[in-house]
């Protein structure tokens, strides 16, 4: 069960590092440059390793203050690089689904073509007190995409990509979808009308589909390639090298 405890909460807080405190003085300036920037926990990732057929992460809490202070050090090390978990999603009838990122987002990836993804939270995708990658995945699914685990047929770790841009490590799922492209369409429309009747701004204006074969891709990585999110772009490469 997902858990959300205000005592898990402090809990995370206090094993947070002193020194994330200490910089503090050095976060606040820039961050005071943007009142309404939102500020919350999140998962930053240390180190990966493989161990047998399993990845191990080796993470630490951070907090987005730290991210937007952190993100365009030189020295990748010394950033937050926040944990991601994302999503290639197949539709049952050969379609790769891409979001068109909505003015939720910031404004450099705004009209961006984007898959489902979201920052690991440490509360929100815990449980029993620890967050896991696969808890984030489907929260994001529902809420960008309006997909819930029972549309698909597999679902399961793919690789890890790490951008060029800001250096983020996505933890990366491919998802192939039980349903069609129209009716996965209706169920994104579903989900941004409740997104909307609530108040609240969708991630995604809009979905996109690509037909998933070579001239395909590779017509969108050699002419539509300013169209998409540089972690996706690193992805519609792999994908042309596999087939």
């Amino acid at each position: 069960m997902l858990k959300r405890d205000a005592s898990l909460y402090q809990q995370f807080l206090g094993i947070v590092e002193s020194n994330a405190y200490d910089k503090r003085s050095e976060i606040l300036p820039s961050v005071e440059k943007a009142a309404g920037l939102f500020n919350g926990p999140l998962i930053r990732a240390r180190h990966m390793r493989q161990d047998g057929m399993a990845l191990k992460i080796d993470a630490e809490l951070s907090d987005y203050m730290h991210h937007v202070a952190t993100r365009s050090n030189e020295n990748v090390d010394q950033r937050a690089n926040p944990l991601y978990a994302a999503a290639v999603v197949f539709t049952a009838d050969g379609q790769l689904l891409f979001g068109v990122s909505g003015t939720s987002t910031e404004a450099i990836y705004t009209g961006r073509r984007n898959i489902p993804a979201g920052l690991v939270h440490p509360v929100l995708d815990a449980v029993d007190g620890k967050p896991y990658v696969a808890m984030s995945l489907q929260r994001e699914l529902l809420e960008e995409a309006g997909l819930v685990f029972e549309n698909f047929e597999k679902l399961h770790p793919f690789f890890v990509v790490r951008e060029d841009e800001m250096r983020h490590p996505s933890v990366i799922y491919e998802g192939r979808l039980s349903i069609d492209e129209e009716r996965t369409l209706r169920r994104f429309e579903a989900q941004k009308q409740r997104d909307l009747f609530l108040g609240e701004r969708p991630e995604f204006d809009q979905l996109v589909f690509v037909k998933f074969d070579r001239n395909s891709l590779q017509n969108e990585i050699e002419n539509n390639r300013s169209l998409y999110h540089n972690r996706v772009l690193i992805i519609l490469k792999h994908l042309l090298s596999s087939l």
